[in-house]
C-alpha cells in the first residue's frame, strides 16, 4: 500500500463546504431549548437548531462531498482552511499526527475510503440529530467496493462542525481519531 504524506489535512471543496456551513448556522435554523424565560439573562437560553432544518442542511452538505470534483481530495497545511469544517477536537488530532510525523501521515482518503475514486450509486440516509450531536450516514461504491461512511457532527461555535467519520463497511474498519493518534 503506498502510503500518502501531505503536508496537511484533507478540505472538501470550499466552494460548496462553506456555503453550506455557514447556511446550517444562520439564526433562523434555531430555537430554544426551554420554555422558561429569565429575563434578566436571555443569554442562558441555549440554542439548538431546528431538526427538520438541520437534517435537510447536513444531508445536502454530506451529499456536497461526492458532488462534481469534490471527489478530489483537498490537502492545506493552513489551520484557517479547514477550521470551517472540522471541530476543535478533530483539528487536535490532525495537528498532533503531523507534529509526530513532521507531516501529515494518512494513508487514504477518508472520505471515500481509499486512495483513489471512482464513487457511484451514493446514498444519504436521514440524519440523526440528538442535541448538540447529529449523524450522517453515507453508502456509495469506490470502483468495486461497497463503503458506508458515518459523519458524526458537534454543535461548535454557533455552526455544526465535524467530529468524527467512522468507516463500518468492508475490510478495512476505522474511526478517524483511532488512524489519527495510531496511523
Amino acid at each position: 500500500m503506498i502510503q500518502l504524506y501531505t503536508t496537511s489535512l484533507i478540505i472538501i471543496c470550499l466552494a460548496v463546504v462553506t456555503p453550506a456551513l455557514a447556511d446550517i448556522s444562520t439564526d433562523e435554523s434555531f430555537e430554544s431549548t426551554s420554555n422558561v424565560v429569565n429575563a434578566t439573562s436571555p443569554a442562558n437560553i441555549p440554542k439548538v437548531p431546528k431538526k427538520k432544518k438541520l437534517a435537510q442542511k447536513l444531508q445536502k452538505l454530506v451529499e456536497g462531498f461526492y458532488q462534481g470534483d469534490n471527489l478530489e481530495a483537498f490537502w492545506t497545511s493552513e489551520p484557517d482552511m479547514y477550521s470551517t469544517l472540522l471541530s476543535k477536537h478533530l483539528i487536535e488530532l490532525f495537528e498532533n499526527n503531523r507534529k509526530q510525523h513532521d507531516d501529515l501521515f494518512l494513508g487514504f482518503d477518508p472520505f471515500v475510503n481509499g486512495q483513489d475514486a471512482l464513487i457511484k450509486d451514493l446514498v444519504v440516509y436521514p440524519v440523526q440529530v440528538n442535541g448538540l450531536n447529529a449523524t450522517v450516514r453515507a453508502s456509495f461504491k469506490n470502483f468495486d467496493h461497497e463503503i458506508t461512511l458515518i459523519y458524526s457532527f458537534v454543535w461548535e461555535g454557533s455552526v455544526w462542525k465535524l467530529d468524527e467519520m467512522v468507516s463500518i463497511s468492508g475490510g478495512y474498519r476505522w474511526l478517524l481519531s483511532d488512524v489519527l493518534i495510531n496511523p
